[in-house]
């Protein structure tokens, strides 16, 4: 069968690129001939915040650039010859190892896959389904697909990243709407279950993130062909928001353990820098570090399924603002709820140092990917 997969733009995330490796994998393995539709941009809303933040951010850069002297760079966002800088060897993982179509340059093109002729279409992983990171929100429900169009309509682990309505009600009525066409929907949160129910009137199935219906070996393959060499620091830190609390319980934990820290991402975030100085790590370095960790901090959903999937010692660092239910719902699965961590104050040395049931969680882990793919198996091949 030849199948479609829709997920967020494929750029520098690790975990994005990872899940949409992982998922395309596990459904050519299953003897399907498949594609990630190469979306490129994300249209944001252009309303008078987003100007008024452009402005406001400029201001702030030429500022800190022509007046206080920093070596700062002007642009928002990287021109095209300074994103291929940044994303050298991310980009080199997506040509590698992830089947495309051709670029879609644009929402309004997304009609043009259809000259593909694909039997199913597979809507997910990661946040699709939030208004916040899919502006254009009404492509993940295949609005782009004539209503007539036999094709399958599928959602794998599609999340909302949030156990709260974020949808307006417009986007509610549309959403619903389309999500009734769908053969098969399954869901990445628990929480999003019942979000299916009350604002969609449709069932939803909880199943695992596609990065872990992959072996830890299928991952460390990628590695060896990569020839990355061993990350020497094993406390590994690969976190978003650097915020003094965060700074505080790295602090705590190489004390403890008597480990040097080695951000995975040291530089990538920081906008400020000139682009020479945020190339982003190859994608194999990245997993080479938790391949390598003794222990890891992370705030990233992506950063804690690796940690289990590797069975390294971790510490979840919880973010309401980009959201917690992504991280309850999968801690919550394996009984390791007690790693995540909202504030320094809560952290105990005890917490720290207690070891966790790997037998356990590795039982857990084989019984929700047969469940997994069992559902992916179904919902492509029931007629």
């Amino acid at each position: 069968m030849r199948i479609a997969i829709l997920t967020q733009p494929l750029h520098n995330n690790y975990g994005g690129l990872l899940q949409a490796y992982a998922l395309q994998t596990v459904v050519k393995r299953m003897g399907h001939e498949v594609l990630t539709v190469d979306i490129w941009t994300v249209e944001s809303k252009r309303d008078f915040k987003f100007y008024f933040r452009l402005f406001r951010s400029i201001g702030k850069r030429l500022i800190l650039r022509y007046i206080l002297g920093k070596l700062i760079v002007v642009n928002i966002w990287p021109t095209a010859k300074f994103k291929n800088i940044i994303s050298q060897h991310t980009q080199r993982f997506i040509n590698e190892n992830i089947q495309t179509t051709s670029k879609i340059e644009s929402g309004s093109n997304l009609s043009t896959i259809s000259s593909y002729d694909f039997e199913a279409y597979i809507v997910g992983s990661d946040q699709v389904w939030r208004p916040k990171y899919s502006p254009c929100l009404t492509h993940y429900f295949l609005d782009f697909i004539n209503e007539n169009d036999p094709a399958k309509r599928i959602a794998y682990a599609a999340s909302f990243g949030v156990d709260n309505w974020e949808y307006t009600q417009e986007q509610t009525i549309i959403c619903a709407n389309l999500a009734k066409r769908f053969n098969a929907i399954s869901v990445r949160e628990d929480s999003a279950i019942e979000l299916c129910k009350k604002h969609f009137d449709v069932n939803a199935t909880h199943v695992l993130d596609p990065t872990l219906l992959l072996n830890k070996e299928d991952y460390i393959t990628l590695v060896e062909k990569d020839n990355v060499l061993p990350v020497k620091e094993s406390l590994v830190i690969y976190i978003f928001d650097l915020s003094p609390s965060n700074k505080s319980i790295i602090t705590k934990v190489s004390e403890i353990y008597g480990l040097n820290p080695f951000f995975i991402n040291k530089n990538t975030n920081t906008s400020q820098l000139p682009y020479n100085d945020r190339i982003y790590p190859p994608v194999t370095q990245w997993l080479r570090g938790f391949m390598d960790a003794e222990f890891i901090i992370t705030d990233s959903f992506h950063g804690t399924a690796f940690s289990i999937l590797f069975n390294k010692p971790f510490l979840a660092l919880g973010n309401e603002s980009r959201g917690s239910a992504r991280f309850n719902s999968l801690l919550k699965i394996f009984g390791l709820e007690n790693r995540l961590i909202n504030s320094l104050q809560e952290l105990t040395d005890e917490q720290i140092k207690e070891s966790i049931n790997w037998v356990h969680v590795n039982k857990v882990l084989n019984e929700r990917k047969a469940e997994a793919v069992r559902f992916l198996k179904d919902a492509i091949e029931k007629v």
